[in-house]
């Protein structure tokens, strides 16, 4: 007889991605944050810079619905850049997900 297997795997409460992960400065990026459900999800909050926040943006999320956000943030300076997305809960929890990735001078 034959059994069914199942696999669950645990998905990751936020998720985030950059692409591309190396560009010419000045650029664009596009930043793709995923985040699965779950009933305390209250905010999503994305930021990026370099030694510092430069950038920021925030949504309201729904509580049970996955959502995937797009953010395209203009970038003008060069060296290593950090992007960032967390997600806010109810309980004051907060889950973070961080991505490095470099800007590279442009030559003529």
């Amino acid at each position: 007889m034959w059994g069914l297997w199942v696999v669950w795997m645990a998905l990751a409460p936020v998720t985030l991605q950059v692409y591309p992960h190396m560009s010419l400065a000045p650029a664009e990026v596009r930043l793709t944050v995923r985040v699965e459900p779950h009933e305390s999800n209250r905010r999503l909050a994305v930021a990026w810079g370099r030694d510092i926040e430069e950038g920021r943006s925030e949504r309201q999320l729904d509580e049970f619905s996955p959502r995937t956000f797009y953010f395209w943030p203009k970038l003008l300076g060069q060296g290593e850049w950090f992007a960032q997305a967390s997600v806010l809960r109810a309980n004051n929890g907060v889950v973070s997900s961080r991505v490095h990735f470099q800007v590279c001078p442009c030559e003529p």
